[in-house]
């Protein structure tokens, strides 16, 4: 039987509708990738803030004091900041170097360096472009919390923290939760931490529960 006008139309019109939707699919496939890599960039520029800040903060303290105070706490910070680190990576993956203080445009500055051990060569990485999985979340943790005791005589020894892992591989989060209960109990610094990983709440002493079912928060303690 021939193929009416009208059929053929229909036809015709099926086919470029099915075209136009395999066209748009790839079109939303692209843009779902440029979404998710722009994440990405945001989500490292946030990083990258976060660590600048704590570099800065570091380096001005470090600057302020004598040479032997210098290295004495160069160490301890190393090692401090070294045992996190592994604590939350893996024994033998990172660790932490400081260097200087050198006069660079007639200011004194402090270098810091993350190295990480690949078989048995060190490597000198770069947080702000070398390293993901959440290793400048982690840093930068590590950095204010060590400012914070160090300064526990002089301001209360209190940190507040506002979703600073959520760049952290899942698979990272139950040793920095263990971390989190371990500085805790071995220092006299307080961690207020915003988040939402129920890891995080496990080894908290103290939770509270914000939600906002309405017009208004309520505040629930639950732990």
């Amino acid at each position: 039987m021939p193929v009416s006008p009208i059929e053929d139309r229909l036809t015709t019109a099926l086919v470029a509708f099915e075209t136009s939707k395999k066209k748009y699919a790839g079109f939303e496939g692209q843009q779902k990738a440029l979404d998710a890599l722009l994440g990405d960039y945001e989500a490292a520029l946030e990083e990258c803030k976060s660590l600048d800040l704590s570099y800065q903060k570091l380096g001005k303290f470090f600057t302020s004091m004598g040479t032997e105070e210098q290295e004495r706490l160069q160490k301890w910070f190393e090692q401090v900041v070294t045992y996190g680190l592994a604590t939350v990576f893996g024994d033998g993956v990172y660790s932490f170097r400081i260097s200087g203080p050198e006069v660079k445009a007639n200011e004194i500055a402090i270098g810091f360096d993350v190295i990480e051990r690949i078989g048995d060569v060190d490597y000198p990485r770069d947080p702000f472009e070398e390293m993901g999985g959440g290793v400048c979340d982690v840093l930068s943790f590590l950095l204010q919390f060590l400012m914070v005791f160090l300064l526990r005589d002089r301001i209360n020894p209190i940190l507040l923290i506002d979703e600073s892992f959520k760049h952290l591989s899942v698979q990272y989060r139950p040793a920095m939760a263990n971390l989190l209960q371990e500085l805790t109990q071995k220092t006299p610094v307080q961690i207020l931490l915003v988040t939402h990983e129920p890891l995080f709440t496990e080894v908290a002493d103290v939770v509270y529960n914000f939600s906002k079912p309405d017009a208004e928060t309520i505040v629930e303690r639950i732990k």
